[in-house]
């Protein structure tokens, strides 16, 4: 398998201007699809959902050509309710959790750990290490914690900012945990993402920042997601990684100009804003934002 992606699926309960849907969501399907879309051949999902995960979500990834075949059911799905605010301010509770992913026997030239509500431990980085190429993985389910109500809090986990992980995605808010000086001496890639204001992209401390393309927003659930799994696609592709990192901006701004998870992208628009997001890359001090 050219990517496995591993993170429970979820049902996402999406309420923006007051209008409601339930859509699929979850890191692993986002950056599944989009690694998938985005030319990359055997690319498959190893998830927990429930008996309530409805079968045209399975339908749409075979679809798009992800395998599901690692895909496990069991009683409940991992469910968020989330609200967006006119000035898409994001409100987001869980409301139900699958259970954890156990250990398995897989491997990949890439493999993405994207756990959405601790379904994955640390040890989990070491394990699957051995079973990849590349290691990547996304911060969220591995910072987040959570209140009786369904709040989510985060917490500090520094032994996630792990030597073994080649690329490490994170929002600005989650990357401030970490010491200032681990993310510095960190030898992989990581990917900073701070919404409509663009991304930081810090390899050795060097930092180059990504501007976003000005969407016109409808959803933007998963974006950062998406913009993590076009990243990895090009990487795979043999892309230098400034010129992926700008390719996902560009790819993340078109996600989130549709409702949920894509099911195809214009390469053509894909090219055209990543022509105008690269003349706004720029180089700075990763300290003047962490």
């Amino acid at each position: 398998m050219d990517a496995l992606a591993i993170g429970n699926m979820s049902l996402d309960e999406v309420e923006i201007n007051g209008k409601k849907r339930t859509q699929l969501g979850g890191a692993s399907a986002y950056v599944s699809s989009t690694l998938k879309l985005m030319g990359i051949k055997r690319v498959g999902i190893l998830s927990n959902v429930g008996k309530d995960f409805p079968e045209e979500f399975f339908s749409f990834l075979k679809r798009i050509g992800v395998d599901v075949t690692l895909v496990s059911r069991n009683e409940k799905s991992t469910r968020f309710y989330l609200k967006y605010s006119k000035s898409w301010r994001r409100d987001m509770k869980l409301i139900s959790r699958a259970p954890n992913i156990g250990k398995k026997d897989v491997s990949a030239k890439l493999i993405y750990l994207g756990p959405i509500a601790g379904e994955l431990d640390a040890n989990s980085i070491f394990y699957y290490r051995r079973r990849c190429e590349i290691l990547s993985l996304d911060l969220q389910g591995f910072l987040r914690d959570f209140t009786d109500s369904g709040e989510i809090l985060l917490k500090e986990n520094p032994e996630i900012l792990s030597p073994s992980v080649d690329v490490i995605k994170g929002t600005l808010e989650e990357f401030q945990t970490f010491d200032l000086s681990s993310i510095l001496e960190f030898n992989g890639m990581l990917l900073v993402t701070m919404g409509e204001k663009g991304s930081m992209l810090i390899r050795r401390s060097e930092a180059i920042f990504i501007p976003t393309y000005e969407a016109d927003v409808l959803d933007p659930t998963g974006a950062g997601d998406v913009y993590l799994g076009a990243f990895l696609s090009q990487i795979l592709l043999g892309r230098d990684y400034i010129r992926a990192a700008c390719i996902a901006s560009s790819v993340a701004s078109i996600s989130v100009e549709k409702e949920g998870v894509m099911s195809s992208i214009n390469y053509g628009e894909v090219k055209r804003r990543y022509e105008e997001i690269l003349k706004g890359i720029r180089r700075l001090d990763p300290r003047e934002l962490l």
